[in-house]
């Protein structure tokens, strides 16, 4: 009888998920463009093997850090006119 997977692939099936798993408050905050990206990503490699460091992490990925999406460099801002603005 022959297995579709060998024992080989097997492991590494499971040593990627497990980096992706241990990776994932840093790839949440790079997905959501955190602006903290970079404190996420420290505190979940070096402190993510503790549980606490990755609910850490987790949580500082999912806060409310998300800088606003680039604007195109030719979209205009329509502003309000001032009080006091006349157009003559």
């Amino acid at each position: 009888m022959a297995f579709l997977i060998s024992i080989k692939e097997l492991i590494m099936f499971f040593a990627i998920m497990c980096i992706l798993i241990y990776m994932l408050p840093a790839i949440i905050a790079g997905a959501r463009s955190h602006k903290s990206y970079g404190s996420v990503a420290v505190v979940n490699i070096f402190l993510g093997w503790t549980f606490i460091g990755w609910i850490a992490a987790l949580s500082m990925a999912f806060s409310s850090g998300a800088t606003e999406p680039p604007q195109h460099p030719n979209s205009r801002c329509v502003l309000a006119p001032s009080v006091g603005d006349t157009e003559e």
